[in-house]
């Protein structure tokens, strides 16, 4: 069936209302992911994680770090590091009156640069390629940020 005009605006206004959280579904479920790799790798970094693999001295051998295991919750760091202020610029920016087109397309571009960064490290694949994913990420960010000044200015 084909979509009309006004379908098509209502798939784009129910993408720039979704799609800053995009992001942040991507961030809870790399939670999951570190919990899986302590759990594979038995180390733990709070002594009552590690009490379910055995009890006193025998826990604490589980109490150690674990390169996969800190490569994911650096990865973790760094998403919420860039996210969260993602999140909040994003949110004014969907109110700044720019066209859904342009809203989708910052929200896009900066979701695939979080997910290359997050496979560019996960991998790990050589630089400067995760510090490019940063990069345009940020300029998507930077982007939006311009544009809420420029609006912030105009009606002063």
């Amino acid at each position: 069936m084909k979509q009309g005009p006004k379908d098509q605006d209502q798939d784009q206004e129910r993408g720039v209302k979704t799609a800053p959280f995009w992001p942040d579904w991507r961030a809870k479920g790399e939670r999951g992911s570190r919990a899986e790799q302590s759990l594979r790798a038995k180390a733990f970094a709070n002594p009552e994680d590690a009490v379910g693999f055995g009890k006193g001295d025998n826990a604490k051998k589980f109490l150690r770090t674990d390169p996969d295991v800190e490569r994911v919750r650096r990865i973790h760091l760094n998403d919420l590091e860039n996210i969260v202020p993602f999140l909040f610029i994003g949110f004014f920016y969907s109110f700044s009156g720019v066209s859904l087109s342009t809203a989708l397309l910052h929200y896009r571009i900066f979701f695939a640069s979080r997910i290359f960064h997050t496979v560019s490290y996960l991998i790990p694949l050589p630089q400067p390629s995760r510090g490019l994913a940063w990069f345009v990420g940020y300029l998507a960010t930077f982007s939006m940020v311009y544009k809420l000044v420029m609006v912030s200015l105009s009606m002063s």
